[in-house]
């Protein structure tokens, strides 16, 4: 597979999602319809790059990270500004007390099993 057919490919797959996530409704309706869009773009770039021939400038490489560090600042974000839920049943959640001794307990056992003899 070519390089022109493999970014028709990713186009159509984050096309797909970002259809995927207006139809669904979720609350980013601007995060999904940008993902349309890249999808869109990066389908109309696989084509005009197979009739006339030619890539832009820049490597797939440099795309690709844009994305991605995009999506991580999204998901920064959102972890950032969501109000922490409590939890839905709270029988199963343990105190922090408790995780934090449970974890000591964890670290120095495996400390003692780890050590050379």
């Amino acid at each position: 597979m070519g390089l022109n057919e493999a970014w028709f490919w990713v186009g159509l797959t984050t096309f797909g999602t970002g259809i995927y996530f207006l139809i669904d409704g979720t609350k980013r309706r601007w995060a999904a319809s940008i993902t349309t869009l890249i999808g869109v773009v990066a389908m109309a770039y696989s084509i005009y790059a197979h009739s006339h021939g030619g890539m832009l400038g820049l490597p797939i490489w440099f795309y690709l990270l844009c994305v991605s560090w995009v999506l991580i600042g999204l998901d920064v974000y959102d972890r950032h500004f969501r109000p922490i839920a409590e939890p839905s049943n709270p029988a199963f959640s343990l105190p922090k007390r408790d995780i934090i001794e449970l974890t000591i307990v964890l670290a120095v056992s495996c400390a003692k099993s780890c050590q050379a003899p």
